[in-house]
């Protein structure tokens, strides 16, 4: 299984949320491989290192061998050669994949290219207005004035903010600036660095990045 979608939407929960219900039904925790890709222990990370991971665990669990592997990689698209190594922990059945990547990095049609048909993917969107009034515990009222108010006032701050989950449960006096940094992230992570833009202000300005209010002093 492989999920995809914008940095921040809730990607990584999900697989926490999966690591969750594996240990629930009864799964080991020495079964379940869980590596974020994005973490700087892990960095500068060669293609020849990715079949460390799997002899760490067997070194770490030898109690566990020929016992089922839950293999869950975060934001795999930092991992260089991560194509060919899923592809070879599919074919010859080293374990359960659940993978994820930023969109932007790792789109579907590239997915389905590099894993040709090897996995089912998800893509993960930020919340919707209904479960944005969910995440709030608004509910709509019908035939009452203060809840149609109440409701307009919702959808209009959900227009202002999105439906990023953690914008939704932060305060308010600090949501333009995790807006800014997560607008950072996307433009110049995702943009900027993926495709080696070379006059990134230019980009920013035109297509309207500095549209943010200035953060306070």
């Amino acid at each position: 299984m492989v999920l995809t979608g914008i940095r921040r939407s809730g990607k990584t929960f999900i697989l926490l949320d999966v690591i969750r219900r594996l240990l629930a039904d009864g799964v080991k925790r020495g079964q379940i491989v869980h590596l974020s890709f994005e973490d700087d222990r892990l960095q500068p990370l060669q293609a020849s290192e990715l079949d460390l991971i799997l002899q760490a665990h067997a070194e770490l669990h030898p109690e566990l061998e020929g016992q089922p592997r839950y293999l869950i990689f975060d934001e795999v698209q930092s991992a260089p050669g991560w194509e060919r190594y899923v592809r070879r922990l599919h074919d010859t059945r080293a374990g359960t994949l659940f993978l994820t990547g930023s969109s932007s990095t790792l789109l579907s049609r590239e997915i389905a290219t590099s894993l040709r048909g090897r996995c089912i993917t998800y893509e993960i969107f930020p919340l919707s207005f209904k479960e944005y009034l969910a995440f709030r515990d608004l509910r709509f009222e019908p035939y009452s004035t203060v809840s149609e108010a109440r409701m307009a006032s919702a959808l209009d701050e959900y227009l202002q903010t999105g439906g990023l989950p953690e914008m939704v449960l932060a305060e308010p006096a600090l949501r333009s600036r995790i807006l800014r940094e997560y607008t950072d992230l996307v433009f110049y992570r995702d943009l900027v660095e993926r495709h080696g833009l070379e006059n990134p202000w230019l980009y920013e300005n035109s297509c309207g990045i500095a549209w943010l209010p200035p953060l306070p002093c």
